[in-house]
């Protein structure tokens, strides 16, 4: 179909809040996918043949750009039909999932679903330019979003939101309760609307927990598939004890025996001749990761004292492999998007629009090897474009992190070198290393904001990581990349040197304690020269007793050097870059050398 002199820009959101209210990583997970389907819809009402950027990949941004197909004349019409698609989708997501889960609709359920979505789009024609009309249309829906209507509940004979609020949002009322929620909660003081979801396990809503209509979608829409922190935490453990088949039986046996409640009650059977399986007694049929760690092996979690007894004894079995309870969350973006799409940094002549074209595939193509690449080492949340979220296995994580920065350079800074200046296209990340246990909405708060601290870098092109330790107490280091990834080499050699024991990790408390309090101002060199001596010599102090003299004073010279490589704005910010890599020489072990 013929393409019309008219663009339009269409927008979906809420983005941020949405993706990011979540206690589970199904949820987060339900959220991300959920936008990605949405504007899928819109783009396929629109035509892909008509679209400018992005390009159409698995996972897609919460906004695009097309032409208006050329027999287009109600222009009104024609963004309303849009619009109308996506809400008309998102209704009949809502929908399927409720009849999937119960067959009792909730007072206030439609009012909820009909009200979430914000959705805004401008049309425009081609006037003086292509970049000018692009530019003057993101200033006309910035300003449109800044109106912002609203509409006011009144259902059940209830006037605006009232009552206790869903667990993840925080905003809704709750429409739907766990099995063996207090009567409390569910009183028609607080919830008359509210259904119980009783025939739904613990493991999908818990105890007490309660959900909106939002909510409700987003943590029943898809299957419980998407891996908890707890099996992040643990995948290179289990890639390892996958090798040794005694111990690959055993965790096979472990899911098969104690959670499959006929495999339970074949097995005690069969070894004792005195088992009771009484109507009033119940089994926990729902395996999880965490129940691979002993502490979470208690009566609460198996009830019944043959299947804890059982389990007990399996997670003992398991233990010398299964040891890992931290994991990552890596989250990035391109720096400088908008002045890219701008067309600010692009050779005098240049044809925006093809530019747009094929930036939109190099992006495409490059989420697409992003989240190959992340799926191994853990799983991945979202991958659209030069926008990316995922969880990343600890043992992994900066070699993972090299591999992505360098595709991104080879995938689309390198292909667009004949459209821009001398100027890169880069990307920052924001990572935070937290316990499996810890709120997931605080490590992802962490994790965009330590990224918000690595944009703050004159030039981006940074990566941020944050700890946060099972204490309470966290860390943040805020480092460039450098040129092919340098900078990552170094932190990730410097774990590794204490991790095999060329140096003891004496050497990073000591320099602390003897710098964390000295302030030197306008004797930056005097200053470094006197740092890197001192470095020198607790390098020498905790190196390996394996070499000798000379090789000992060889070796912290050139460590050192590194490291000096590493120190870049305050002392405070090296500190908490060796304090990070102390963290994490502690949490790993010789096995990581086994990664490339």
């Amino acid at each position: 179909m013929k393409e019309s002199n008219y663009l339009i820009l269409f927008t979906l959101g809420p983005v941020q809040s949405f993706i990011a209210q979540a206690r589970k990583t199904q949820d987060l997970y339900a959220g991300s996918k959920l936008l990605s389907d949405l504007i899928k819809s819109a783009i396929n009402k629109v035509g892909e043949d008509h679209l400018i950027f992005p390009a159409l990949g698995d996972a897609m941004p919460n906004r695009f750009l097309a032409y208006v197909p050329g027999d287009i004349i109600n222009f009104q019409k024609y963004g309303e039909d849009i619009e109308r698609t996506v809400r008309q989708q998102w209704q009949q997501i809502a929908d399927d999932t409720l009849w999937k889960i119960t067959k009792n609709k909730p007072d206030g359920f439609n009012e909820q679903i009909n009200s979430h979505l914000e959705i805004f789009w401008v049309i425009e024609e081609i006037q003086e330019s292509y970049a000018y009309t692009v530019t003057n249309m993101e200033k006309q829906l910035a300003a449109v979003k800044n109106i912002r209507p609203f509409g006011q509940f009144n259902y059940a004979g209830i006037t605006g939101e009232k009552g206790r609020k869903c667990s993840l949002d925080g905003q809704r009322n709750v429409l739907f309760f766990g099995n063996q929620t207090n009567s409390a909660y569910t009183s028609t003081r607080w919830n008359p609307s509210a259904h119980i979801l009783e025939k739904q396990s613990t493991v999908l809503i818990g105890v007490n927990e309660g959900l909106s209509a939002v909510s409700f979608v987003k943590r029943f829409w898809l299957e419980n598939s998407f891996p908890s922190t707890a099996e992040i935490a643990l995948k290179y453990d289990e890639d390892r004890l996958n090798l040794d088949s005694q111990y690959k039986i055993c965790l096979s046996e472990y899911k098969e025996k104690v959670f499959n409640s006929n495999e339970f009650i074949s097995h005690c059977l069969s070894t004792s001749d005195k088992f009771h399986f009484g109507k009033n007694d119940s089994l926990n049929q729902f395996f999880d990761y965490q129940l691979l760690f002993k502490e979470n092996v208690t009566e609460k979690t198996f009830p019944f004292q043959p299947q804890l007894d059982l389990a007990t004894d399996y997670v003992k079995k398991l233990q010398p492999f299964l040891k890992q309870k931290y994991y990552a969350i890596l989250t990035f973006d391109g720096d400088d998007m908008g002045k890219w799409l701008a067309g600010q940094w692009l050779v005098e002549g240049k044809d925006l629009e093809v530019f747009h074209k094929k930036f939109a595939v190099q992006l495409t193509a490059f989420a697409k090897e992003a989240k190959k690449e992340v799926d191994i080492v853990g799983r991945t949340v979202y991958a659209g474009g030069d926008d990316f979220l995922g969880f990343v296995n600890l043992y992994q994580l900066l070699p993972v992190l090299k591999r992505l920065r360098r595709l991104f350079r080879e995938m689309v800074n390198d292909p667009l070198s004949g459209f821009r200046d001398e100027r890169e296209i880069t990307f920052t990340a924001g990572i935070c290393i937290a316990h499996y246990k810890e709120p997931l909405s605080l490590v992802l708060d962490n994790a965009g904001s330590t990224q918000k601290e690595a944009k703050k870098l004159d030039d981006k092109n940074a990566f941020g990581i944050t700890v946060i330790k099972g204490s309470g107490e966290s860390h943040t280091a805020v480092v460039p990349f450098g040129i092919k990834e340098e900078y990552v080499d170094l932190m990730d050699d410097l774990i590794k040197q204490i991790i095999i024991g060329n140096f003891s990790n004496t050497f990073l408390k000591s320099i602390q304690l003897e710098f964390e309090r000295v302030e030197v101002r306008g004797q930056k060199i005097t200053f470094d020269n006197m740092f890197r001596s001192e470095l020198i010599r607790l390098l020498r102090r905790s190196a390996t007793n394996k070499w000798d003299k000379e090789t000992k004073k060889a070796e912290s010279i050139a460590m050192s050097q590194r490291l000096m490589k590493l120190k870049h704005g305050t002392p405070l910010d090296f500190f908490q870059l060796l304090n990070i890599s102390d963290f994490m020489h502690r949490v790993l072990d010789a096995s990581i050398l086994e990664f490339k």
